[in-house]
C-alpha cells in the first residue's frame, strides 16, 4: 500500500465523491476510480460503496480509514 494511495483514499472517504477528489488532486476522475480499485484489490477488501451519488464507507472502509490516518 504506497502513500498516494494512501491520501486519495482518505480523501475520497472525505470528501464522498471521486470527482471531488480528483479536481482537489489533479487526477482524473477514472485515474482515482482506478488507484482506490487498485487498493482494493490489493487488500481484499471492498472499501466503498458507490452509487450515482457518490461514494460511502464499508464498515472495513471505515476500520482501515481510522489505521491509515
Amino acid at each position: 500500500m504506497d502513500v498516494r494511495k494512501c491520501k486519495l483514499f482518505v480523501l475520497t472517504a472525505e470528501t464522498k465523491n471521486i470527482s471531488r477528489t480528483a479536481e482537489l488532486t489533479g487526477y482524473t476522475q477514472s485515474g482515482v476510480s482506478h488507484t482506490l480499485k487498485s487498493l482494493e484489490d490489493e487488500v481484499g477488501v471492498k472499501l466503498f460503496t458507490r452509487d450515482r451519488y457518490g461514494v460511502r464507507l464499508t464498515p472495513i472502509g471505515s476500520d482501515l480509514l481510522s489505521y491509515v490516518k
